[in-house]
């Protein structure tokens, strides 16, 4: 087994969106006792000298009009919670170590990328694209990948037999052992795990406890480290919240993908794909403005996501500005594989209409955009209705009154036959309305040619009979027609389509 740790050092002020990019210096800060101790500090501030573990009077010493924020530990767990989801697209085995650490076993992982280094380099990359501070280590057994990535050892280390001389040189501090034990150790010269491997290991663990031998033996892959994969949560329903208001819609999108690409991490880890999703933006003195976004097709695709409310945002006009959203995903079912063209050509990716309608939907309304959709009917006029686009393609109702769009009753047994039915071609256009024949411009039966009939008998459950014969009408000058004639009244014809 190969494990990566992950190690997130500034999750107190990456959960802050737009906090690291400030003009001016901030610093999250922590009660300890009496005293206020830095957590984490934005660039402008680190530059001045601001550092993690500092008190917070030492830090406005070296940094004039420094601000200040109280430690939230509560979106620090939500994110990391949405890391291992995120963690899980490359590993079935994700764990969380503490309050700030990951856990991934990714050597079954690293054959679908190449190698590990190409593995680790996506896993970089996604990291960055999120804007989080992480430090990396990468070895046989999970204790010592934690040493590294707080050691800082840029090595993926793949035996147990290596660890030793590998490990030897490192401070104890970077370890797993409690605080107080490492002080001990280093009141009698020991500092390195070097020191420490050269001592006694019985005389070892009766003056400084049997968890001293008991970490050297999980660090070298000497016995088992415990690892409890995460658990997945039942729904998903995040809620962020920022210290300013955000007046302007389209500003919200940034915390707003933050939330769609932790849904999307769930929705893949839960291998499903939502229909509908809620937004609710909070405001001071204002109830919350809700946004109810639906989908004509499951997805999971967060791109996909983030496209769908970003085109919303821009058009949702907020009564004041915004100091939190909730993401709620209220419809999901199972993830279906997706299916994808044989000829698509390298390099190009398949054009996919539903998530256009999605965005369409999202820009212009849920009411502005229609497609449309197949019925269960033979009479042409009936066949294709206009649905909005969140309805499904072919629709049925069990209602009375909706038959004469959606067919026969259900229950009713379809036609079956032995032999192969060839439907003859159709026209491209229909008419609103059948027109009378006689009524057609230029219409001369002496030059018409008439096709073999095809006929028809519908619509006796809505009281609207269909009883007709269809032909195709050639006429001498190249117009094509598609017209029917009544058997309930044989002198009536009708012009119903034209051919292209």
């Amino acid at each position: 087994m190969l494990w990566l740790a992950l190690q997130f050092p500034r999750l107190a002020l990456d959960t802050r969106p737009g906090a690291e990019a400030l003009s001016e210096p901030l610093a999250i800060v922590e009660a300890q006792g009496a005293r206020r101790i830095v957590v984490a500090a934005n660039a402008v501030a680190r530059a001045a000298g601001v550092r993690a573990g500092q008190v917070l009077g030492a830090a406005q010493a070296l940094c004039a009009g420094l601000k200040t924020e109280t430690r939230r530990p509560q979106d620090e767990d939500a994110a990391m919670q949405n890391l291992a989801l995120w963690a899980l697209g490359y590993s079935a085995q994700v764990a969380r170590h503490g309050t700030h650490t990951l856990l991934v076993e990714i050597g079954a992982s690293c054959r679908l990328f190449g190698n590990e280094r190409r593995l680790l380099q996506a896993i970089a990359t996604d990291l960055e694209r999120e804007a989080y501070a992480c430090m990396a280590g990468v070895a046989a057994t999970p204790a010592a990948a934690r040493l590294f990535a707080q050691a800082g050892i840029g090595r993926i280390v793949r035996d147990t037999e290596t660890l030793r001389d590998i490990v030897a040189p490192l401070a104890l501090v970077h370890g797993d052992l409690p605080a107080e034990t490492c002080e001990a150790l280093a009141a009698v010269g020991v500092r390195s795990y070097g020191a420490l491997l050269r001592l006694p290991r019985a005389e070892v663990a009766r003056r400084f406890g049997q968890v001293v031998p008991d970490h050297l033996d999980r660090l070298l892959g000497r016995c088992a480290d415990v690892v409890v994969p995460m658990r997945l949560a039942e729904r998903f329903r995040q809620h962020l919240e920022w210290p300013y208001a955000i007046a302007s819609s389209t500003a919200l999108l940034f915390p707003a993908r933050r939330l769609l690409v932790a849904a999307a991490h769930w929705l893949i880890a839960c291998q499903r794909a939502t229909t509908r999703l809620r937004l609710s933006f909070a405001h001071e003195d204002h109830p919350d403005t809700v946004v109810d976004l639906g989908l004509g097709q499951a997805s999971a695709d967060r791109e996909h996501l983030v496209a769908v409310v970003r085109a919303r945002l821009d058009r949702l006009a907020l009564p004041q500005g915004c100091t939190a959203l909730t993401l709620e995903l209220t419809e999901t079912q199972a993830l279906d594989a997706p299916s994808r063209d044989l000829f698509v050509r390298h390099g190009e990716a398949p054009e996919d209409a539903q998530q256009l309608l999605d965005r369409l939907q999202g820009r212009l309304g849920d009411s502005a955009v229609e497609r449309f959709a197949v019925q269960a009917d033979h009479r042409p006029e009936c066949a294709v209705s206009m649905r909005f686009v969140g309805g499904p393609l072919v629709a049925r109702s069990e209602n009375p009154t909706d038959r004469a769009m959606n067919g026969p009753p259900t229950g009713h047994p379809a036609p079956t036959t032995k032999h192969r039915v060839t439907i003859p071609p159709r026209p491209m256009f229909l008419l609103p309305q059948p027109t009378p024949i006689e009524q057609w411009p230029g219409f001369d039966w002496r030059k018409a040619k008439l096709s073999l009939p095809e006929r028809i008998e519908s619509g006796w459950w809505d009281e609207a009979d269909a009883t007709r014969d269809y032909y195709r009408l050639d006429q001498n000058d190249g117009a094509r027609l598609w017209g029917f004639r009544n058997r309930q009244a044989p002198r009536d014809w009708f012009v119903q389509g034209i051919y292209a």
